[in-house]
């Protein structure tokens, strides 16, 4: 289980993540009267979600109850608070006008989990979501050490949104090293935000990672995608202009 206070230490990615997606989100013309973040966690996304979408219905929930309790303690926001696990998501079908899963998918089975939050989403809402690219923590494929989360294609997480019943999506992708000069810093961090398992042997393989220029460095690769949840089952759909990127 994963301990509220080391995860909010060491989510360093997942604090990245929040980041990138926030400035994503910002030129999107939507103004969501409720709003669904999938596995909160520490918070690192939901505290600009909800300074972003002050206005709106706000909904947080995370399958860790203690990992809930923490970052409603740290909040300031009103909101409603569900201990539920992300293919769970004790929300009304059609209810919501943005969803956002910061770094949810890697520990998740994709179909089931977009399946479940194209149920939640209302015709012509809003998916955000990143996720972990194929080229993360690429420097411990050697070592054969097993990644407990999955990696992930770009172009296969635009063609798995669409066939769970979204549309238009905009995906890209951002390269992060983060560098360690402890290993057992880099160790800790990795299981304490569920990238590593806590066991002796993995803690054993880590020590054949090769440091370049006296540093340990650990690629990073993060998907950003939204899309518009499907009005129909024919293909179509009607999105207003309003809701649609401004470009230029």
């Amino acid at each position: 289980m994963l301990s509220p206070l080391d995860y909010a230490e060491a989510a360093v990615i997942a604090d990245a993540a929040a980041e990138g997606l926030d400035a994503r989100l910002a030129p999107i013309m939507l103004q969501p009267q409720t709003l669904l973040e999938v596995n909160c966690r520490s918070g690192n996304m939901w505290r600009r979600l909800a300074a972003r979408y002050s206005h709106a219905r706000l909904i947080a929930t995370d399958e860790s109850a203690e990992m809930l309790a923490h970052t409603r303690a740290q909040s300031m926001s009103l909101a409603e608070w569900i201990v539920a696990p992300p293919t769970q998501l004790p929300v009304a079908e059609a209810s919501i006008d943005l969803c956002v899963a910061n770094l949810v998918l890697p520990w998740c089975q994709h179909e089931a989990a977009l399946h479940t939050w194209a149920q939640r989403v209302r015709p012509g809402g809003v998916l955000a979501l990143t996720t972990l690219g194929l080229d993360t923590c690429c420097e411990l494929l050697g070592l054969d050490i097993p990644l407990p989360f999955a990696r992930e294609d770009m172009h296969n997480t635009g063609d798995a949104l669409v066939a769970a019943g979204f549309t238009y999506p905009v995906l890209d992708v951002e390269y992060i090293t983060l560098t360690y000069r402890d290993l057992a810093k880099l160790y800790h961090e990795l299981c304490a935000t569920a990238m590593l398992l806590p066991t002796r042997e993995t803690q054993q393989r880590l020590e054949n990672l090769t440091q370049q220029d006296g540093v340990y460095a650990l690629t990073m690769e993060i998907i950003y995608a939204h899309a518009f949840r499907r009005e129909n089952t024919t293909g179509e759909v009607r999105v207003p202009l309003s809701d649609i990127l401004r470009r230029g």
